[in-house]
């Protein structure tokens, strides 16, 4: 039995089962979907986890000198806001094993990667705005998720337990063309961005890689050794940010080629989403409770987090997706979604809609043009929920 073998074991065995009478079959599947998406974030994200759960708000150093700045009140527990709005239903979608969502598409088309026949290969799927199937690209059967942005699509999947061979894929929405590259000297890939241009940029054990797609062909152009780096995120600006280990490190691209490293703040919650503006980005901050970050106000010293964005949630989060007009979607550890309008993120909730946590378990969501979300989630149905329907 090898050691990824041992670890989808382990994990399968830790993650609660709820009692249900839904076929077995199905529960199965939701847990081995968690398992691997739980391998595919390696031992780098369980570091954080820890580092986050030992201290959580910011520590930062000020002229070689200790101090701590707080954002919001960390001597009592995070309250628990009473959630407003109803319970409502979402919109189904896709059934077909939805993996990954990704939207940013500026007709409102969304991308879901998707199960194919026997599961020899899978589906990249273009929807349109009311979720009708537009056209349809033959992927890897590795692939598990997937990003947008200007007609280039990436998908990436593989280096755990189920599918050994790391596997990132570019597809041209407007050509149709689509190349893949294998990365077994690299690992599995535990997150990725992309930025103005089409590189897309992937976070493996302890390396940002840099990929473009050319001439049919996606090559690796460029490798920055960064320690424990496990989520990145692209800012408005075309900045990158990177969680590694406790830190979040800017890394500014030069071209075509490679990056310079830029600010480097200690921030030891889980990197979530970048902000719609400037270099903001959106934190954990506590187990409760997310904020709007500036680190550049940090590394110069004036260092605070935005204390009129800070959120209180009723539950741990664990996707989050900005609106592009102050408002959030936030999906919650163990089921649930709710939507913060702009006022209720200014004013720390209570959230303006939701869907209550039986109705939902999201693992990947992504925003769409009607001021909705495109969500996928763990029993691998995509969805459409629109809060103000």
């Amino acid at each position: 039995m090898t050691q990824i073998e041992d670890m989808l074991r382990a994990t399968l065995a830790e993650t609660p089962t709820a009692s249900t009478t839904t076929d077995p079959l199905t529960a199965l599947d939701r847990r081995v979907r968690r398992a691997r998406r739980r391998l595919a974030l390696g031992a780098g994200v369980a570091a954080a986890a820890i580092a986050a759960a030992v201290v959580v708000p910011l520590a930062v150093l000020a002229n070689d000198q200790p101090s701590r700045v707080v954002v919001g009140d960390d001597q009592s527990p995070s309250p628990t806001p009473s959630p407003s709005g109803v319970a409502e239903r979402a919109d189904v979608w896709l059934t077909n094993g939805a993996h990954g969502v990704a939207t940013n598409d500026a007709r409102g088309h969304s991308f879901v990667v998707t199960e194919h026949g026997n599961g020899a290969t899978r589906l990249l799927v273009e929807l349109g705005p009311d979720g009708s199937e537009l056209q349809h690209w033959t992927v890897p059967e590795s692939a598990l998720f997937v990003a947008q942005r200007e007609g280039a699509v990436w998908i990436w999947g593989g280096g755990d337990g189920a599918f050994p061979t790391p596997i990132v894929t570019a597809v041209d929405v407007q050509s149709g063309t689509t190349a893949s590259v294998e990365l077994d000297q690299y690992g599995a890939v535990t997150d990725l961005a992309i930025t103005e241009g089409g590189s897309a940029w992937a976070v493996v054990a302890d390396h940002v890689l840099q990929l473009r797609a050319v001439d049919g062909k996606v090559t690796v152009v460029a490798v920055i050794p960064l320690t424990g780096a496990q989520r990145i995120v692209s800012t408005v600006n075309g900045h990158l940010w990177v969680q590694a280990d406790t830190q979040l490190i800017e890394l500014v691209p030069t071209g075509a080629a490679g990056a310079e490293q830029g600010v480097t703040v200690h921030w030891a919650g889980t990197l979530f989403a970048a902000a719609p503006e400037g270099e903001r980005l959106w934190v954990e901050n506590d187990s409760r409770q997310i904020a709007l970050l500036d680190p550049l106000a940090l590394s110069d010293g004036a260092g605070r987090a935005s204390t009129d964005q800070v959120l209180d949630l009723p539950a741990p989060a664990s996707v989050i997706a900005p609106d592009g007009i102050g408002g959030l979607f936030v999906a919650f550890l163990g089921g649930g979604l709710a939507y913060y309008d702009p006022q209720a993120v200014r004013s720390d909730g209570p959230p303006a809609a939701r869907l209550a946590r039986a109705t939902v378990d999201v693992e990947t969501m992504a925003t769409t043009l009607d001021g909705g979300v495109i969500l996928q989630d763990y029993g691998g149905v995509a969805e459409h929920w629109l809060p103000s329907a």
